[in-house]
């Protein structure tokens, strides 16, 4: 078994570990600056390993696969114009795991990572269950860990010492912005349809509040079954009511695959969903979004 990385940080190393992990949020997040040929350095000396653990197989594939195109760019651009360490410029490599959207095979494959490969960040679970799994890895081996799952499954901590960050906003807040969304154009009574596992949990907790505090009626909150399921029941279940709006709280491939059977099911309504980032539909025409999700820092605007 590899020994666990020592508690003790020297400066230096700190430094090195917290200026790759602001590299990748900032470049995630398009907070990143650019530098103009030759105004830099070339990068030197031992390149910073970063490991990330992804889900390019089975139920969090479709983001998992994308996330790994983002992180492989992102990887080479950094390779070429370095992260600032100090007055040098260090080189980057990315050591990247698929962990086939299985939480015990997550963690496994963080500890090798910091074991075996020497990584000096972890990024990776765009699941809530393989994201928890490996902050429990990092937060014991203390390294800096960049969560890319939806919600509060993972959360900084007093503890933490900065060593945990997430990318995507709480669950409280998204279920907020999708209220206040609904209430602006009017739309009185809604209906809610969560994905199986933590994320809908989170979501089906989050929007009754707060629909309640936007004075938007929830007609019935359904469950949809496990990725690949047949959705037909679950979203007929909903749609049954007439609502002036469905809400759907689920990512993809989940999130288009309700968006479907609600199309096939002759709901005339609006349908809104949190993975969404095109327009909604009414009636088989395009119509505004009934609400846009944040797809950059909003303090770079």
């Amino acid at each position: 078994m590899t020994a666990p990385v020592s508690d003790h940080y020297s400066a230096p190393r700190r430094s090195a570990l917290a200026a790759t992990v602001v590299a990748l949020v900032a470049s995630v997040t398009g907070c990143a600056g650019t530098r103009a040929p030759g105004d830099e350095p070339a990068p030197t000396g031992q390149a910073l390993v970063i490991g990330a653990s992804l889900e390019l197989t089975g139920q969090g594939s479709a983001l998992g696969t994308q996330q790994e195109h983002a992180l492989r760019i992102l990887a080479a651009k950094l390779d070429v114009d370095g992260v600032p360490v100090g007055r040098t410029r260090r080189p980057v490599r990315l050591e990247l795991r698929d962990n086939q959207s299985d939480p015990t095979l997550a963690a496994r494959q963080a500890g090798e990572l910091a074991g075996d490969e020497g990584i000096q960040a972890l990024v990776g679970g765009t699941l809530p269950e393989t994201a928890l799994a490996l902050e429990g890895v990092a937060r014991k081996r203390k390294i800096p860990f960049l969560s890319l799952a939806p919600g509060a499954a993972v959360t900084g901590s007093p503890d933490d010492e900065g060593y945990v960050f997430k990318l995507t906003p709480d669950d409280a807040d998204v279920a907020r912005r999708l209220a206040e969304a609904v209430a602006a154009q009017k739309l009185r009574r809604v209906a809610v349809l969560a994905a199986q596992g933590s994320h809908g949990d989170a979501g089906a907790e989050a929007l009754p509040t707060a629909l309640k505090a936007a004075g938007v009626r929830l007609d019935r909150t359904g469950r949809l079954p496990a990725t690949g399921s047949d959705f037909r029941a679950a979203v007929r279940r909903v749609a049954t009511g007439r609502p002036d709006a469905v809400l759907v709280w689920a990512t993809a491939p989940d999130s288009g695959a309700a968006a479907k059977e609600l199309r096939r099911s002759g709901y005339r309504g609006r349908s809104s969903s949190t993975a969404a980032r095109s327009p909604s539909r009414r009636c088989g025409a395009p119509r505004r979004p009934l609400w846009r999700v944040p797809t950059r820092c909003t303090r770079c605007r």
